[in-house]
C-alpha cells in the first residue's frame, strides 16, 4: 500500500476513477484539457499492494478568512474509490494521510461539499454553513434604479480579473468562511469571450473607482423571454455599491423574468422587497469543514476586548494530533495565549462541534444542545468567545 501525490501523468487515471466512482461519462477531450489548465490542485491517490490506484481526491488551496484574517485552508474534492475494491478502508486511510499532511504545512482548516454529511462525520468533519439561494423576479429590483446610476463595464478575456480583486477582498473579508482568494484561487476563474461562453462579467464603478462586479450567464425556461439570470459571482464594497448592482440587474428585466443568486448571512434581502412573498428561498449547499490545528485556530480566533481565561478540551480519534486540553488566556490588548493542560475543562465537545463555534456557525447556547457538549464551568466567559458570525461560502471548485 502507498499514499502519495499524483504525478502529472497519473492525473487523468484519477478522474477515470472518478467516472466509474460516480457514474459519469469523462470527456474525450478532457486529458487534453487537464493539460492545458492553469489551475491544478494537489492530487492525491491511494494505491494497493499490486500498485493499482484505488481511492483519489483532490486537495485545492482554500485559504479562509476567520475573523477579518486569512487562516490557511485546504478545499477537498473528488474524492472516489473503486467500486471492485470499496468498502476496505482506503478512502479512510486516504484522508487521515491527507489532514497530517495539511496540518504538518501549517493549515488550520480543510473544508468540503459532502455527497453524505454521515459519511465524513467519520473524518471529522461537521456542517458549518447553509447555503441560501434566492429567487426572485428581476422587476422586485426596480427599487434600486437610481438617477444617477454607475459607470459599467464588460470585460473581456485580454482584461484578466485583476480589477475584480480588490472589490472581492472588501466584500468577503467580512464573512468567515469565505475564501481569502490568492493568485492560484483566482486562476480557477477565467473570464472567456462572453459571444462563445454566454458567461457575461461587468464592472460597475464611481468616480473612478470600481465598486461592484457581477457575473452571470442564463438559465432558459419553456416560452423565449422566460429565463432566469443566474448570478455566478458577485461582490461590493458598501450599500451603496448594493444598490448600484441591484439597479444594474434590473436593466435585465426585459431578457429574464426571475433572478437566482447566493445569499451571505447578514442580507436581508426578504426584508428589502416589496412583495417578500416573490422571494423565494432553498438551501443548495450545505459545505463541511473541520479543524486541523486546534491550538493555532484558537490563537486566531477573535476574543472579547477584555481580560479573561477558559479551558476547553476537544475530542478528535481521527486526527490525535489535535485532541487535548488547552488552556487559554486572552488580553484587552488582543494577545492570546494558548497552552496545553492536564485535567478536566470547562468545556469539552467533539472537533466537529468545536470546528462549528470557532467559525461562529454555532454560538455557545445552540452547541450546548449537541450531544457530545459538556459545559463543566466559566459558562459566561464561554459565551462571550463562541459567539455567532456572519458566513458565506460560495466557491465552488
Amino acid at each position: 500500500m502507498e499514499i502519495r501525490k499524483l504525478k502529472p501523468e497519473e492525473i487523468y487515471t484519477s478522474e477515470m476513477l472518478e467516472s466509474l466512482s460516480f457514474v459519469f461519462r469523462l470527456r474525450e477531450d478532457r486529458e487534453k484539457e487537464l493539460e492545458e489548465e492553469n489551475y491544478k490542485p494537489d492530487h492525491w491517490g491511494y494505491f494497493d499492494d499490486n500498485g493499482k490506484l484505488t481511492a483519489t481526491l483532490t486537495n485545492h488551496d482554500l485559504p479562509i478568512f476567520l475573523d477579518g484574517c486569512i487562516a490557511p485552508a485546504r478545499g477537498v474534492g473528488g474524492v472516489a474509490s473503486d467500486p471492485v475494491s470499496r468498502g476496505q478502508g482506503h478512502v479512510r486511510a486516504l484522508f487521515a494521510h491527507v489532514l497530517k499532511a495539511d496540518r504538518e504545512s501549517g493549515m488550520l482548516f480543510s473544508a468540503l461539499y459532502p455527497f453524505s454529511h454521515a459519511f465524513y462525520r467519520k473524518f471529522g468533519y461537521e456542517l458549518c454553513f447553509e447555503n441560501k439561494k434566492v429567487r426572485f423576479p428581476t422587476q422586485a429590483l426596480k427599487i434600486y434604479r437610481s438617477q444617477d446610476p454607475p459607470q459599467a463595464r464588460l470585460l473581456y478575456p485580454k482584461d484578466g480579473t485583476a480589477a475584480l480583486h480588490p472589490v472581492y477582498d472588501a466584500f468577503a473579508r467580512r464573512y468567515t468562511f469565505a475564501v481569502a482568494r490568492n493568485e492560484h484561487t483566482w486562476s480557477r476563474l477565467e473570464i472567456a469571450d462572453p459571444m462563445k461562453a454566454e458567461k457575461y462579467w461587468y464592472v460597475l464603478s464611481r468616480d473612478g473607482r470600481d465598486t461592484a462586479y457581477v457575473v452571470f450567464y442564463y438559465r432558459p425556461g419553456d416560452k423565449p423571454f422566460i429565463r432566469t439570470l443566474c448570478v455566478h459571482d458577485y461582490a461590493f464594497t458598501d450599500t451603496r455599491a448594493f444598490y448600484d448592482l441591484m439597479g444594474f440587474l434590473h436593466r435585465y428585466a426585459a431578457q429574464a423574468k426571475d433572478i437566482e443568486l447566493y445569499l451571505p448571512d447578514g442580507l436581508p434581502l426578504s426584508a428589502l422587497a416589496d412583495n417578500p412573498y416573490a422571494i423565494e428561498i432553498s438551501v443548495s449547499h450545505r459545505p463541511m469543514a473541520r479543524v486541523v490545528n486546534v491550538e493555532k485556530v484558537i490563537a486566531a480566533m477573535r476574543h472579547p476586548g477584555e481580560d479573561g481565561a477558559y479551558t476547553i478540551f476537544v475530542e478528535d480519534s481521527f486526527l490525535p494530533e489535535n485532541e487535548g486540553c488547552y488552556a487559554v488566556g486572552y488580553k484587552k490588548s488582543g494577545a492570546v495565549s494558548v497552552e496545553r493542560k492536564e485535567g478536566e475543562a470547562d468545556l469539552r465537545l467533539s472537533v466537529g462541534t468545536f470546528t462549528q463555534l470557532a467559525l461562529g456557525f454555532l454560538d455557545l447556547g445552540e452547541a450546548a444542545y449537541k450531544h457530545d457538549v459538556k459545559i463543566s464551568d466559566n459558562e459566561a466567559t464561554l459565551k462571550k468567545v463562541f459567539v455567532k458570525k456572519p458566513i458565506f461560502l460560495w466557491d465552488f471548485y
